[in-house]
């Protein structure tokens, strides 16, 4: 006779060695999905809704909470659910169990006014969650496989990528012995104003703690770019598990984007997670300009899931609107 299964709920006092554990093994695991890095995106404001059957994690799923706990919020790429490796020979039988996991995690998410969602590439299975009253968008993301094979990379890369790369070896550019975080955080105070946004769409303290977080755990690092002078002219953080890098986000100064800089950062930046991992994730973006160049890099068309559910008031819905709108236009004006 087949085990029933239940849920618990994890909090962030709670002891995670165990949803860790299942994280390590999960065909959907991810850096993002750690207890640590949990922690270090939300201040400790988050659950983990997890499945057990005979006290054995099954499925799980990070819930990280806005400014109140009825906002659910995706801070970061591939945070949806995570099942466990299947022992099941039959396909009806694997789908079975996968469809029961993903109802109960659908079921007893926490009443929420908004909830947001990005599932992992390798979960394509929505439907408990259509059931449930989500909606679904496909995003796009590009990954690179077989990073350790150098002379496949570069053939994988458009011509314009290629010449780029050339002209910033050319003007001398190279790789910083010095990983700073604030040199990294001028770069891309930099890159969004010149966009016209007066901040990033992280706050200083937040992309802190989350790169302090991943070299703490020996997950993530800095790349910066910079003139044989010493100037600092691009920068990435990225973070890697699960043999995947994943580039979280880059700045460059708009003064020196002439010299092929950014196309050189990513080369490197692949390069160098080839040390740690067998493949690299752009992580997006569903950005038409910046798409364009993700492409040019020769990475495979990654589709992913974003679920979402909006349960909030029409009052709420309006105010909402008029916050949005209100955003756009300081943020057109350059006041914000």
């Amino acid at each position: 006779m087949q085990n029933k299964c239940y849920v618990e709920q994890l909090n962030s006092t709670s002891d995670f060695s165990e949803w860790d554990a299942f994280v390590d093994n999960s065909p959907q695991g991810s850096v993002f999905c750690y207890s640590w890095w949990l922690r270090s995106i939300t201040n400790n404001n988050f659950n983990v809704i997890v499945v057990k059957n005979s006290n054995v994690i099954v499925a799980g799923m990070a819930l990280c909470y806005g400014y109140n706990k009825r906002i659910i919020q995706a801070k970061g790429p591939f945070q949806g659910v995570l099942l466990a490796r299947t022992n099941k020979l039959k396909y009806s039988e694997a789908l079975s169990d996968e469809m029961e996991h993903l109802s109960l995690v659908a079921r007893h998410i926490p009443p929420f006014d908004f909830c947001e969602l990005m599932f992992h590439p390798s979960l394509t299975n929505w439907l408990p969650f259509f059931w449930s009253g989500f909606s679904q968008r496909m995003n796009y993301t590009y990954v690179i496989n077989n990073l350790h094979d150098a002379g496949n990379l570069w053939d994988g890369l458009r011509s314009g990528v290629k010449t780029d790369i050339n002209k910033a070896k050319r003007a001398g550019l190279k790789i910083s012995p010095n990983s700073n975080f604030e040199v990294l955080w001028g770069l891309i105070v930099k890159t969004y104003l010149r966009q016209g946004y007066k901040t990033p769409p992280y706050k200083y303290e937040d992309l802190y703690s989350r790169v302090k977080a991943s070299k703490e755990n020996s997950s993530g690092n800095i790349i910066i770019v910079e003139t044989d002078q010493g100037v600092p002219v691009a920068g990435l953080f990225y973070v890697w598990s699960h043999g995947t890098a994943y580039f979280i986000i880059s700045g460059a100064d708009p003064s020196l984007r002439n010299v092929g800089a950014t196309s050189f950062l990513y080369w490197q930046g692949c390069m160098e997670a080839a040390g740690v991992a067998d493949s690299v994730n752009f992580c997006g973006s569903m950005i038409q300009s910046i798409e364009h160049l993700l492409r040019s890099f020769g990475g495979i068309q990654t589709p992913y899931c974003y679920i979402y559910k909006d349960n909030k008031s029409f009052y709420q819905k309006s105010i909402s609107g008029l916050r949005s709108k209100a955003g756009n236009l300081l943020r057109s004006i350059n006041l914000r």
